[in-house]
């Protein structure tokens, strides 16, 4: 354990600051700056409780039920950063001293045209600037809790390490400067009064090193070489606002993180003890029920004591009603993992937590809201069936305020919320997440650039025996759910009723092997809210919850993903940004599934995976018997290959058991990401369209690849007319016309093509589009299907006016025949 110290103030400021703060113990020591840094003792104390300090203790750990049930939180960035249009994403601190080379933005630029040269005015000379004179939380709280959110989440202290509330180890807060308020007592208490979760946000972690700049100077122009205000002492504060201040305290010590002289070391040690007392006291004095960390854990075994003091403050019966969110891959069972603008592929069986703004950056700016009220509620409805909550980060003015149009979205999410949020709130995932053909990729942005979901996606949800389907988007006349057809082996029982919320009329619907068809009033598509989709509450089905065992997705794959996994062995383990057991080197371990299978037939045993060096050998022990996987090498870790194993015959539909064990003498290690068992058939939707992911084409040529462009899986670096793609098994349900729609992009101009179905030709053309990372879906022509059946398809290039495509979907649709 590390020895800790705290940072101790000059006794000179005793009377003038606790005459400011009252009721605030201040701990003071002559010798911070000097040259005798005196080794003091942590002042502040762990709660005590259940939870030790150690990850073993808090993997005991369990997510509360007021988290699983809120779903919804707002996040609030507000702090000396809002004073400064655009902030450069909350930077502003650290970019302003940057001269060149700024990532985000040229903030010096703006510091010296719009406040002065760093060296005169920095960024500690904005704090007065900040005075929240229009800041009202308990009507700010009344608006947050009209859009529908449970939990709110204020920011304490950013990466500028200012400190929004009262805080006895670092002078350089709220409550003595700026606004003079305590403005997190003030969000606690607003937040409590209205029935409200109270959750906080702690950056200053990453303070120290984060100001690495300030002490620099310019290194070309006029001013070059004149140092910027980070090597100010307290004593040139005299006569200034800041006086009695040292700028030490909020740029952090003057040697750089890592440093191993005995001065370096102490700074450290004095900076991590200033930190956990600073924490501990944030967290037991205004008893948060949630604090959220922006990185793992941090400092190391001082953030295991916060952790430990948090869950301890809420405790009962060995169980806290508490909650940490941290980030990067923890172990996922001792905290609630946050994924920063990304949502998941899968349903991940631990409860975890998505972070995005409706601003374009996370403080305040003058930009375009990033995020429509649809794009927000899809990605709450998406989080939702995921075993996901949405922390919405909403930026106040400088003044306290929150911008007209955002107040405008928040509000349209609210009034979407009080019609449809049965289907959200107090919800637990079920067996599928959903269907559609809008592909979410793992950790996909939440930005402006999120696609535009259809109709056809369509997310569950599930509360006891009821199950919710909510549709991203409203349908014209009719909506199809492919999943719930019978025989599909997903849900158990017989829908009795269906209800569609915010609709009084009876609803008609059928349900047959094609899915559950369900005719819409026309009274909905006048709501105002109708693009942000409907919710249906179905009733008569059973057997939600999860329960470890895989069911098929709504097109009858068997999809056995690494979150589902039951491993044998301790360190093989999914990761985040590419969902897989990464790693997997130990050939003893290994991951197996229970699966159930929907009907009887012959499936492929298909695999995910990379393996850079080859990753040697495996056996499938599948049902029927064994199968041999030779492991061919890929291009790197990321260069994931969906590859034939062989094929299983399946005798009947039923529970069944899958693994995949190393051959140990061969056994070079890979990254597994899925297994699945896929009927060689491509079925058509439930409405008798036919589509066609490139996903799952045979590519005939070598240069062409799979990429995702704006959130859109497509085939990349389509040049070549010579190569072409192919989908061997495709069932065409009835006889009769088909449109031909294709879902691409092609930037370099007009692309000539012919698409075959059988001995059917049908030659189209994909127009220009402006954008390679806007495809767009354009009707291309048609063709006729003259007896229902199973045909080979084929999309290739005409020699004559081929460009560069960039090819995601091949859609067939039936033409409506005159009566």
């Amino acid at each position: 354990m590390r020895k800790h110290f705290v940072l101790l103030l000059t006794i000179g400021l005793a009377q003038s600051i606790q005459a400011q703060v009252p009721n605030v113990e201040w701990k003071f020591n002559d010798s911070v700056t000097g040259k005798n840094r005196e080794r003091v003792a942590v002042t502040e104390n762990v709660t005590a409780g259940p939870f030790q300090p150690t990850w073993e203790s808090l993997k005991k750990y369990q997510c509360p039920e007021w988290f699983r049930d809120a779903k919804f939180g707002l996040f609030m960035h507000w702090s000396v950063n809002s004073v400064v249009p655009g902030g450069n994403d909350g930077w502003y601190g650290r970019q302003m001293y940057m001269q060149q080379k700024a990532p985000w933005g040229n903030a010096y630029e703006f510091q010296v045209k719009t406040f002065g040269h760093p060296s005169q005015f920095g960024y500690k000379d904005l704090i007065p600037l900040w005075k929240a004179e229009q800041f009202h939380p308990a009507d700010l709280v009344s608006l947050f809790k009209k859009a529908g959110a449970r939990y709110i989440v204020p920011v304490a202290v950013h990466h500028d390490n200012f400190d929004c509330y009262a805080s006895t180890y670092q002078p350089w807060n709220s409550v003595n400067m700026g606004p003079k308020r305590d403005l997190i007592g003030e969000w606690e208490k607003a937040i409590r009064q209205a029935g409200l979760k109270f959750g906080v946000s702690s950056h200053s972690d990453r303070a120290w090193g984060w100001y690495e700049f300030v002490r620099g100077s310019d290194s070309e122009g006029p001013l070059k070489g004149v140092p910027y205000d980070g090597v100010q002492t307290k004593a040139d504060g005299k006569g200034k606002w800041w006086e009695g201040y040292d700028p030490v305290e909020l740029y952090g010590p003057v040697s750089r993180p890592g440093g191993t002289s005995p001065a370096a070391k102490a700074d450290a040690d004095r900076y991590q003890t200033t930190w956990l007392n600073r924490t501990l006291e944030l967290v037991n004095h205004y008893r948060p029920d949630l604090i959220y960390f922006d990185g793992g854990m941090p400092m190391g075994d001082l953030g295991l004591q916060v952790t430990a003091s948090l869950y301890n403050n809420h405790a009962r019966n060995g169980k806290t009603d508490s909650v940490l969110n941290i980030k990067w891959n923890p172990p996922r069972a001792a905290c609630v993992e946050d994924l920063e603008k990304g949502l998941s592929s899968e349903i991940r069986p631990l409860p975890w937590q998505l972070d995005a703004s409706i601003n374009s950056m996370w403080f305040t700016d003058h930009l375009p809201l990033e995020l429509t009220a649809a794009q927000i509620v899809h990605t709450l409805v998406d989080c939702a069936s995921k075993n996901g909550n949405l922390l919405l980060n909403v930026a106040l003015h400088a003044d306290g305020t929150t911008d007209p149009e955002e107040q405008k979205r928040l509000l349209q999410v609210g009034e979407w919320l009080d019609v449809n949020g049965e289907a959200i709130y107090s919800t637990r995932p079920t067996h599928l997440w959903g269907e559609g053909p809008t592909p979410i990729k793992n950790w996909l942005a939440v930005d402006k650039n999120l696609p535009a979901f259809t109709p056809k996606d369509i997310r569950f949800t599930a509360n006891g025996d009821v199950l919710y389907a909510i549709l991203m988007r409203l349908p014209q006349g009719k909506a199809h759910i492919q999943a719930l057809r019978r025989g599909a082996g997903i849900f158990e029982g017989v829908i009795k009723e269906v209800h569609i919320f915010g609709c009084s009329e009876k609803i008609q619907w059928t349900q047959d092997a094609n899915g559950l068809v369900v005719t819409l009033p026309s009274s909905l598509s006048a709501k105002a809210t109708s693009e942000l989709g409907i919710a249906l509450k179905i009733t008569g089905l059973h057997g939600l919850k999860r329960d470890g065992i895989v069911r098929p997705t709504a097109n009858g794959t068997m999809r056995l993903n690494c979150w589902d996994a039951k491993i044998t062995g301790e360190k093989l383990a999914p990761m985040d940004f590419e969902p897989a057991l990464v790693n997997w080197s130990n050939p003893k371990e290994f991951p197996a599934w229970d699966f159930v299978c929907p009907a009887p037939g012959t499936y492929v045993l298909q695999a995910n995976y990379s393996a850079p060096g080859g990753g040697g050998e495996a056996v499938v022990a599948a049902p029927g018997g064994d199968l041999s996987w030779k492991i061919a090498p890929t291009k790197n870790d990321k260069d994931f290959r969906l590859v034939d194993i062989g094929t299983i015959k399946l005798e009947k539909a039923g529970r069944y058991s899958l693994a995949v064990k190393p051959v140990q003498q061969n056994w070079k290690g890979i990254n597994l990401s899925f297994v699945q068992l896929k009927d060689p058939v491509l079925r058509p939707e439930a409405d008798g369209s036919v589509d066609l992911s490139i996903v799952d084409a045979t590519r005939h040529g070598e240069k062409f690849f799979l990429e995702t462009r704006a959130g859109v899986t497509n085939l990349g670096g389509w040049k070549s007319s010579a190569e072409w793609i192919a989908w061997e098994h495709v069932e065409f349900p009835k006889p009769g016309r088909y449109a031909i729609r294709v879902l691409g992009a092609a930037g370099d101009g007009d692309a000539a093509f012919a698409v075959s179905v059988g001995d059917r030709r049908a030659d189209g053309q994909l127009p220009r589009t402006p954008d390679w990372n806007k495809p767009g879906q354009f009707e291309v022509g048609t063709i006729t299907i003259t007896k229902a059946g199973v045909y080979p398809v084929a999309f290739k290039p005409s020699a004559k006016g081929w460009n560069a495509v960039n090819l995601a979907r091949v859609i067939f649709l039936p033409v409506p025949q005159p009566n």
